[in-house]
């Protein structure tokens, strides 16, 4: 199947236009072998935990800390601010500068990027926001990973 038609189909099944089950049923005849699993999740939470562990491995290649996963779980749930960062530092018991340190490395890693007007803030990346969206607001629950050898 060509990368293109897989887009189409993916895109299909984001906007509801197809159910996930016929979506794996011509995905299956697509590729000459593919492998599914199902997860069940309790809440939305758990959901956005299970698909930051999966971006934050595939498609960042750097994992992250407990810590560093709630902070950013918090900011995906909050938003990031003056007022988010200081009920991240009374809600984890820690203090500002191991917040900043948090941050530092969040934004090292890819999940936070530079607020384009003032130097001094953050933002939540752009696909990370996509992703939450997608599975939290557009009831997205198909996550395809296609695995391919680097050249």
């Amino acid at each position: 199947m060509k990368t293109d038609n897989l887009k189409i189909l993916l895109k299909k099944v984001y906007d509801k236009e197809l159910s996930v089950e016929k979506a794996g049923q011509l995905l299956s005849k697509g590729f000459s072998k593919i492998y599914s699993t199902s997860y069940k999740i309790d809440n939305n939470l758990e959901l956005l935990k299970m698909v930051l562990d999966l971006y934050s491995t595939i498609v960042l290649k750097n994992t992250l800390t407990k810590t560093q996963k709630e902070v950013l779980l918090y900011y995906l749930k909050n938003g990031y601010s003056s007022e988010v960062k200081e009920s991240i530092i009374i809600d984890f018991k820690i203090k500002p500068n191991h917040l900043n340190n948090i941050n530092w490395n969040l934004t090292d890693k890819g999940y936070l990027v530079k607020h384009p007007t003032n130097k001094q803030s953050k933002l939540v990346s752009k696909e990370l926001l996509f992703l939450r969206d997608s599975f939290l607001k557009g009831h997205c629950n198909f996550f395809s990973i296609k695995f391919e050898k680097e050249s």
